[in-house]
């Protein structure tokens, strides 16, 4: 754990970091145009914000058994589409606070600056996201898994969470399974002797307690959640599961993690051994990322999206490492990280609003920069040459910065 500094200076950075996305996405990005300005999944969740409180929800399914955020919508002032949006607005404020919050705990405040202002000013990341897609519900979601792992050690705080946020989606129910399977992995690596003793361990183990009883929690509001819609679509999740198990290119799912989380990703490559070490002391944390990447690939084509739930680990694993080099023996490599992270993030550009089909390739500099449509900024655009170059370019710089930094950052 890092060393208690004063928090006052991390978070008026952080709230000068939301000003300046929020300013940057008011003057620039306005919202898509899919299905009336509501979007392909966010009609759905406008549609049961009207609902709520009046008459029984209905909508397709999956999207109808998440009615935290439509029935906190609800409750808000204006039409669907803006109290979503006023809703998703302040979540994702609050998620950049609890971001900080969960960095500051393991990585000096510098480190946590620069990464947290890397999400804020991400073209995925909520505060910009929400401008353009207001009405989805992943900011609130977003919320709970950070604020779930800053919780796990109080007990009726953590429970709420989860039972909360399953109401908002049922992913958030990866973080108690997570933190339970890892303080088996922990305790029963600690204590060799037998199945009854592990057992015993386990309920004496208040971490444990406490992640089971998260679970329990959010199984019970999924239940609750599937016992009062009617959902208006017959759909299977296994069946959708299977069919993206087994259609959806390596190529671009590797592509995937790259848009999302850009060149840093390097970087726990870069420390390998520090990394190894603060996982094998908490096998949780990659529990819950291998869960996560196991349900970007399946869970349907926004895999981006998907991916974005595993950013309190993979930030977490990029500043651990980061904290254990010498930047100032590899200014080279930081002026390259940085640019690298900026043109993949789209700091700067906005994200298309309609999607016109392009005469001529998107051609990419990590991303493109002229994209008539937002599928060509995603891993599985139709433009597979663009989409293969992006690739390539991401491969390069990584690898660049992989080996630049081993050899200057001692």
């Amino acid at each position: 754990m890092q060393p208690s500094t004063p928090a006052k200076s991390a978070y008026i950075a952080c709230s000068l970091i939301v000003l300046a996305a929020l300013a940057l996405s008011a003057v620039s990005q306005h919202s898509l145009t899919a299905e009336n300005g509501l979007g392909w999944d966010g009609s759905q969740y406008a549609r049961m914000t009207s609902q709520c409180w009046h008459e029984t929800i209905s909508a397709f399914e999956p999207f109808v058994y998440r009615i935290g955020a439509p029935c906190i919508a609800a409750l808000l002032p204006g039409t669907p589409k803006t109290s979503l949006f006023t809703l998703n607005l302040g979540a994702s404020v609050l998620f950049m606070f609890l971001l900080t919050a969960w960095l500051r705990r393991f990585v000096p405040d510098t480190i946590v600056r620069w990464l947290v202002a890397g999400t804020a000013m991400h073209w995925l990341g909520p505060l910009r996201y929400t401008w353009w897609y207001p009405t989805y519900i992943d900011p609130l979601a977003l919320c709970a898994i950070v604020g779930g792992l800053l919780l796990r050690d109080r007990a009726v705080a953590f429970v709420l969470v989860c039972a909360a946020g399953t109401f908002v989606r049922e992913t958030v129910l990866v973080v108690p399974a997570a933190l339970a399977l890892g303080r088996c992995v922990t305790l029963a690596r600690g204590d060799a002797g037998s199945f009854v003793r592990l057992v015993r361990s386990l309920l004496a183990d208040t971490r444990f307690r406490n992640a089971l009883a998260g679970s329990v929690a959010g199984v019970a509001s999924l239940l609750i959640a599937h016992a009062v819609v009617t959902p208006a679509s017959d759909y299977r999740m296994a069946d959708s599961a299977f069919y993206w198990a087994y259609t959806k290119p390596l190529p671009s799912y590797v592509l995937a993690w790259f848009i999302t989380f850009g060149p840093m990703l390097a970087l726990p490559l870069v420390r390998p051994r520090v990394v190894f070490r603060f996982l094998a002391a908490s096998p949780e944390y990659i529990i819950l990322l291998v869960a996560v990447a196991g349900l970007a690939w399946v869970g349907g084509s926004d895999t981006e999206r998907f991916l974005l739930w595993s950013a309190p680990v993979v930030l977490l694993l990029a500043a651990i490492a980061a904290a254990d080099v010498n930047w100032h023996a590899a200014k080279g490599p930081l002026v390259l990280l940085c640019l690298g992270q900026i043109l993949s993030g789209r700091w700067f550009l906005t994200t298309p609003t309609t999607s016109v089909e392009a005469l001529r390739h998107a051609w990419p500099i990590l991303t493109p920069l002229r994209a008539r449509q937002v599928e060509d900024l995603l891993s599985l655009t139709p433009d597979r040459v663009a989409g293969s170059a992006a690739l390539i370019q991401y491969s390069v710089l990584t690898i660049t910065l992989l080996l630049w930094l081993r050899r200057r950052a001692v």
